[in-house]
């Protein structure tokens, strides 16, 4: 599965999290020797894709990011943040 904005991973040091193109995926399932595929919510096929590593798929938007830190913020940048830092209520 995929997910936006993924914590959990790059807190632990992963060099992966943030975004993996689409395309990156697909080429690393298919260099495992399965089919692509996009699946909805309960796991049925919405698109399946060639299992060909010569495949060309259709571009997707995620795949045109340059830099997803830039795009999209960084895991790093948000911890930094003082307008997310959790405060102890005061006075009640």
């Amino acid at each position: 599965g995929t997910l936006i904005n993924e914590s959990i991973s790059t807190s632990a040091g992963a060099g992966h999290g943030q975004l993996v193109r689409p395309a990156e995926l697909r080429h690393a399932i298919r260099d495992a020797g399965r089919t692509p595929a996009e699946r909805t919510t309960d796991y049925r096929v919405r698109k399946a894709f060639s299992p060909s590593r010569d495949a060309v798929d259709e571009p997707e938007p995620l795949d045109a990011v340059e830099d997803a830190a830039a795009t999209f913020g960084s895991y790093e940048a948000l911890t930094r943040d003082e307008r997310v830092r959790f405060r102890k209520a005061t006075g009640t």
